[in-house]
């Protein structure tokens, strides 16, 4: 029935629980997954803009380690 499963993520808590049922199509109709990240770009965009913060260090090492998988 399903070739391919498209799964976008952001990393909040309930990415994981997305994911795991978006594996589990793929595996029951042998289906290949690809799984796309996505950032909000004016949280992105407004980070950088207020100058030195926690949160733009936040965001930069989400974007190098998506959601653990």
């Amino acid at each position: 029935m399903y070739d391919r499963v498209l799964v976008a993520i952001d990393g909040d808590e309930g990415s994981e629980t997305v994911l795991d049922h978006a594996l589990t199509i793929a595996e029951n109709h042998g289906a290949e997954i690809y799984a796309l990240y996505v950032v909000d770009r004016r949280v992105y965009a407004s980070a950088f803009d207020e100058g030195p913060s926690s949160r733009k260090d936040e965001l930069r090492e989400e974007e190098k380690t998506p959601s653990g998988r």
